[in-house]
């Protein structure tokens, strides 16, 4: 038990180192590992390789730039318009961990573990679902609350000031737990009933 315990706290320190090469201020990571133990791929969230990141818009809310082209299909143009913010180019780390390890390296992800810096959102618990990936670990704390009867769940992660912000996680849990995939919060194992 001690042994797992160890590799899940060295595993979850690798995903937060990862983090560390994201640009973003949100800065969140994420490293697969086979069934066996293997180290699979690692990603961080951000632009894909063919952009360059200092040249994309850094706020959240959308900006007006300037593109310069000569032609957009059949139309010659000296430059466009393009209104886009940071979420318009920015690919979630378990996604992009799960790109390289399928795309460029080919490997097989049934039964692997995934290890992210915060919970996945629905579009992510979604790609993890179907990559085949068997267990998500996230060490951050959970929160809940009764609304109307349903039991609403949080994930609480640093904000840039300094505090705490609750991301809801309903549907994420829903779309995992009924995929199948096993659960680990803070080393507390969740399944599906």
């Amino acid at each position: 038990m001690k042994r797992r315990a160890l590799k899940t706290d060295v595993y979850t320190k690798a995903a937060e180192q990862f983090s560390r090469l994201s640009k973003d201020s949100s800065g969140v990571g994420a490293i697969i590992i086979s069934a066996s133990g293997e180290p699979l791929a690692f990603g961080y969230n951000g632009p894909p390789p063919c952009f360059d990141d200092d040249k994309l818009p850094k706020g959240k809310t959308p900006e007006l730039r300037k593109i310069k082209c000569t032609t957009v299909g059949d139309l010659e143009f000296d430059s466009i318009f393009s209104e886009s913010s940071k979420y318009d180019y920015a690919i979630h780390a378990e996604r992009n961990a799960i790109r390289y390890a399928t795309r460029s390296r080919s490997v097989d992800l049934e039964g692997s573990h995934i290890f992210v810096t915060r919970f996945p959102c629905k579009s992510c618990a979604l790609e993890i679902a179907a990559s085949g990936i068997s267990h998500v670990h996230c060490d951050l704390p959970i929160s809940s609350e009764e609304e109307e009867g349903l039991t609403l769940f949080y994930c609480l992660h640093p904000d840039n000031k300094g505090g705490l912000t609750a991301a809801p996680i309903n549907s994420s849990l829903e779309i995992l737990l009924e995929a199948g995939v096993t659960i680990w919060l803070r080393n507390q194992k969740i399944e599906a009933a």
